[in-house]
């Protein structure tokens, strides 16, 4: 989401009906991918500046004119696109728990088929409030605020159940939400729990 303010002492003879618009991308993993993300920024034309830090995504600065940043906005709250939106829309493939299986082998089995895809894992999907810690026997308190998983964005989406946990794969290693062409999901039965029929067979 961007954001914006009057551009009135921002740039030379920077004309009125002008603002500055703030923009927020991922940074990429590799050092080639990200200047080719920069590259990219600066050929928007308008830029005004561009900040980049270790660990944080890249922002930079542009000048819009004032109606054309107010349709953005409209068009981003409309179109924003979630993991959730994603899953709806690309290949997806269902991991049925085998008896006696543990969550740890579902987990590698996962990460093998999307990379069997000759694929990257980027994104890794759960509910906003997931059992995936309590699901694979970790402490919540210890890890539960980390943001990736071997290189994998750990994305918690609204519309994704929290008893869900998908995978994520894209050509790119680096890949964009946008750049997703296919997933995988399991349900995270907690022991104690009845597997419902159709999970006691074999995987599909």
């Amino acid at each position: 989401m961007s954001t914006s303010s009057e551009i009135k002492g921002i740039g030379d003879g920077a004309p009125d009906g002008w603002v500055i618009e703030e923009y927020v991308v991922p940074m990429p993993k590799r050092l080639d991918d990200i200047l080719t993300e920069v590259r990219t920024i600066l050929q928007r034309g308008r830029v005004q500046t561009v900040r980049l830090a270790n660990g944080h995504p890249i922002t930079f600065t542009r000048f819009v004119k004032q109606d054309e940043a107010a349709q953005k906005l409209k068009e981003e709250e409309v179109g924003g696109v979630g993991l959730g939106d994603v899953a709806r829309n690309v290949i997806m493939d269902e991991y049925a728990l085998p008896p006696d299986s543990s969550s740890l082998q579902a987990f590698l089995y996962m990460m093998l088929s999307v990379e069997a895809r000759r694929l990257h894992l980027t994104h890794i999907g759960t509910g906003s409030n997931t059992r995936l810690f309590e699901w694979l026997g970790i402490d919540r308190i210890a890890y539960g605020s980390i943001e990736n998983i071997g290189g994998a964005e750990i994305v918690r989406d609204g519309e994704i159940p929290d008893d869900i946990l998908i995978f994520f794969g894209s050509p790119y290693r680096s890949g964009r939400i946008d750049q997703i062409t296919y997933a995988i999901k399991v349900h995270m039965f907690l022991e104690g729990e009845d597997l419902p029929e159709e999970e006691n067979g074999s995987e599909t």
